[in-house]
């Protein structure tokens, strides 16, 4: 699988085709990546959006709370569309294409390793997350957007169990414990050079993604 890493630069973005609210999402998950949440300020938005302040209004009507929420929510609505699985896939293949997609999606999105590292290092996790993902750490096991995913992961997993090629004792929060974490300190440790975009740093992801394939074998493959 080739990697085309998404460029994100901190310059004036430019409107190809996109809406206005958009393009301030995209300003915020830029100043995310460079500055943290900390960073994102309505009058930087408007700079880099090329509008006034009153048009972020228009958009958020929460102001930079608003804008917060959405950029979570974004993050949220892209990570429940991993781990896609339909009926008769071959688990294996299915979970091993599936997490170098994960990868992939989080390494080209810098902006939600920043969200998601904020969110582990607080206890109960942070509202930018919590809120559109319908609740706490457990909570979204079973509802919110998020447990369509959790289901279709679980759905895989069994699959494999059946067939015998999954180990019996691994499950779904075990397995993204495992995956997630290593995944996000790939990414970012010792350095942050898997992230941000530029062409460089495609080999760097591909070592990434056949790293974590690596560990996903070992975490729920049967020994032959």
């Amino acid at each position: 699988m080739s990697v085309h890493v998404l460029k994100r630069s901190g310059r004036p973005l430019k409107n190809e085709g996109k809406h206005t609210r958009e393009l301030i999402l995209d300003a915020a998950e830029a100043i995310i990546v460079s500055h943290g949440t900390e960073g994102v300020r309505l009058q930087t938005l408007a700079e880099r959006v090329n509008i006034r302040v009153p048009s972020i209004y228009a958009h958020f009507k929460n102001g930079r709370q608003g804008v917060l929420y959405a950029v979570g929510e974004r993050y949220i609505s892209s990570l429940a569309r991993q781990f896609e699985y339909a009926d008769g896939e071959d688990p294996k293949q299915a979970l091993m294409r599936e997490t170098r997609r994960l990868v992939l999606h989080l390494a080209t999105n810098p902006a939600y390793v920043k969200l998601s590292l904020v969110d582990l290092g607080h206890p109960g996790g942070v509202d930018i997350l919590n809120v559109p993902a319908g609740g706490d750490s457990l909570e979204i096991l079973s509802r919110g957007p998020l447990s369509v995913m959790y289901k279709r992961l679980n759905q895989m997993l069994n699959a494999g169990k059946e067939e015998g090629v999954f180990r019996k004792n691994i499950d779904v929060i075990s397995f993204l414990r495992a995956v997630m974490g290593a995944t996000l300190v790939s990414l970012t440790w010792p350095s942050h050079s898997s992230l941000g975009g530029n062409h460089d740093n495609v080999t760097e992801v591909e070592q990434v993604m056949t790293q974590i394939e690596d560990l996903t074998q070992r975490l729920v493959i049967c020994a032959e």
